[in-house]
């Protein structure tokens, strides 16, 4: 069976031997290397690296027993007995690390290297920094009540805390919180009043940061109840649907009122149908167009500015707005007959028009930035193959990165797998085999690609086709991350050397 799958590219955290000494870099790239630790005593699931690139966490054994953190090749100075499982963060800009540790039969946080109060344990993927990085939060169980701490701070005790969030902005938190059989939404320490139940178990805040909102069940009858008025009520509000828009001016939701579903925009009914299908609902970047999909007399039918298209068989959720907000695309999914056979086949839909059938689509439609050019992974005449503004790849066996487009638009970048050799095509051009290849990453502005790659057992960094010298790996969870137009950083190792990587491409003079 054909299989497609996005592989984000980790080797393997096996110390090579390398069998020669390091290729040196090509002439028109710099590199600059800096040590972050060794593999000694290394736990290598800890490893954790910063979103930037250029920093580096992970735990080391200490002693028989005891743990240490170590940061940017520094060790903390305090023992501890151990690390939760993904117990490590970064913060969004890199600036911070918080840490869960085992201190005895307790855990603590440790923020920026300072430990906070213990608890027997915490939430498992709880623990979050605010999009700024200036606050954290994550939910603690003492005694067998759970509190949410937000900059180490404990809130009220409840028998459960699920799904804390900051505001976009990070002045707000809100969560929903579980004592016996009753429900709330708790959002900057103020409780809402008791329901007994709150859809997908969330709230929600809009973009802008200045609402929140959620919806809940009393009795019978469900609500949507926003932080700027009054409460609306239905019959039932549809999991997976409760939305703002991108500038937060609308909040939509799929809801029912007896037999009859519909969505509510805002104060706005739409069209009656027969079902809303769940997570079907899409704003457009620009928040003034909304999409989704409801169900009427067994056909799927997507409504797009509230206008009904074609329905059928069957419709992938949710649809894809294109970046300018001008396009709609989704994929359907219908059987026909053929020579006295069903057939399965899958069209793209782009702007309620037909834009391409096959044996079937295997990704979301993907649109370039400027919403001009649109790829497809698929299956056609059997055969694994990409499509870009309908012209078809040579064939594959695996798509290990599905088609990613440069910001501008014109550029475009996807991998694939024919038996055990592995290409880059860019731009339309297909790479020489490599053992190997990982995640290709466009620079800013679009002008230049990066990739790791690896030939002959060395992972060499590939930036304009200039290669780095040959490194063991890349550490597992690394990313490229550019840092200019020209620059990027990258964490790998060399044996047992932990380093992080600063790769630039030389002026043209230098490399005359």
């Amino acid at each position: 069976m054909t299989c497609f799958r996005i592989r984000r590219f980790v080797a393997s955290f096996i110390l090579l031997l390398l069998t020669s000494a390091y290729a040196q870099a090509a002439a028109d790239v710099e590199v600059k290397e800096t040590a972050l630790g060794t593999t000694h005593q290394l736990r290598i699931k800890s490893l954790t690296p910063s979103p930037d690139g250029k920093r580096l966490a992970y735990v080391v054994s200490h002693g028989k027993k005891a743990i240490q953190l170590v940061v940017d090749g520094k060790p903390d100075a305090t023992d501890y007995d151990g690390v939760a499982e993904k117990g490590i963060l970064f913060s969004p800009d890199s600036k911070r690390v918080a840490f869960i540790a085992q201190a005895g039969t307790k855990w603590v946080v440790v923020v920026d290297g300072a430990a906070g109060e213990p608890y027997n344990t915490y939430v498992k993927g709880s623990l979050a920094f605010s999009p700024d990085g200036a606050r954290w939060l994550v939910a603690a169980d003492a005694a067998g009540k759970r509190t949410l701490l937000v900059d180490g701070k404990a809130g009220k005790s409840y028998d459960d805390v699920v799904n804390p969030e900051f505001s976009a902005d990070g002045k707000h938190v809100a969560y929903v919180a579980r004592t016996g059989s009753q429900f709330f939404a708790v959002i900057d320490g103020v409780e809402s009043p008791a329901v007994d139940a709150i859809v997908d178990n969330r709230v929600i805040f809009s973009p802008d940061a200045k609402q929140s909102a959620y919806a809940a069940r009393s009795g019978e009858k469900w609500a949507i109840v926003t932080s700027t008025g009054q409460p609306r009520s239905f019959d039932a509000i549809i999991a997976g649907t409760l939305t703002f828009n991108s500038d937060g001016t609308r909040l939509a939701a799929g809801v029912a009122r007896g037999a009859n579903y519909f969505v509510v925009d805002n104060a706005v009914e739409g069209k009656e149908f027969d079902r809303i299908v769940t997570a079907s609902l899409a704003f457009s970047p620009d928040g003034k167009r909304l999409a989704y999909v409801a169900e009427r007399g067994g056909k799927m039918i997507v409504v797009v500015d509230g206008k009904e298209d074609a329905g059928f068989d069957s419709v992938e959720t949710p649809p894809v707005f294109s970046g300018d907000s001008k396009h709609l695309a989704y994929l359907t999914h219908e059987t026909t007959i053929r020579d006295s056979k069903p057939i399965k086949t899958s069209t793209v839909i782009v702007d309620g028009k037909p834009a391409g059938t096959f044996d079937r689509i295997l990704s979301p439609p993907i649109f370039s930035p400027d919403g001009a050019r649109l790829a497809l992974v698929v299956i056609h005449d059997r055969h694994l193959v990409v499509s870009v503004d309908g012209k078809e790849s040579a064939a594959f066996d695996e798509i290990l990165q599905a088609p990613t487009f440069s910001s501008n638009g014109k550029r475009v970048a996807y991998a694939g797998r024919r038996g055990k050799e592995q290409f880059t095509i860019i731009d339309g051009v297909e790479s020489e085999p490599r053992e190997a290849v990982g995640k290709l990453t466009f620079s800013p502005d679009g002008g230049h690609i990066a990739y790791g790659a690896q030939t002959g057992g060395d992972l060499h960094i590939i930036l304009d086709g200039a290669h780095t010298p040959g490194y063991s790996g890349v550490i597992h969870g690394a990313a490229i991350v550019f840092d200019g137009s020209n620059s990027l950083d990258t964490q790998v190792y060399r044996v047992n050397e932990l380093l992080s990587v600063h790769v630039q491409l030389k002026a043209p003079e230098a490399t005359k």
